[in-house]
């Protein structure tokens, strides 16, 4: 018996190749973000830098209250009333000022 280059078990190798690939990389998308947390809501307030007029911080408006998140990259376009995903670790401190709650770390922000 002869192996061509189609594989031993021709087109059904190909599929079953196919598989255990996505089935792979779905395992390694587990061991990569297995503590990550989505936090979802609407953009209420937005602070500006005074000379660049560049978004330095948001307040986020989410079922369980009001969240302050520390902008990373001030490039990002925020506008008011815009739904945003907000990617945090598990771990993530979360401190308190007054009645916000306010994270200064985050994975990655979703703008809709």
């Amino acid at each position: 018996m002869a192996i061509c280059n189609a594989g031993f078990w021709g087109a059904r190798g190909d599929v079953l190749r196919q598989i255990f690939e996505n089935a792979r990389l779905e395992r390694v998308a587990a061991l990569l973000f297995p503590l990550q947390n989505v936090i979802c809501g609407k953009c209420v307030a937005v602070s500006l830098s005074p000379v660049k007029r560049r978004a330095k911080n948001l307040i986020l408006q989410t079922d369980s209250g009001k969240i302050k998140i520390i902008l990373r990259s001030r490039m990002v376009k925020v506008k008011e009333g815009a739904a945003i995903k907000l990617y945090v670790a598990r771990n993530t401190p979360v401190y308190e000022d007054n009645d916000l709650q306010m994270l200064y770390t985050y994975i990655a922000i979703e703008l809709k």
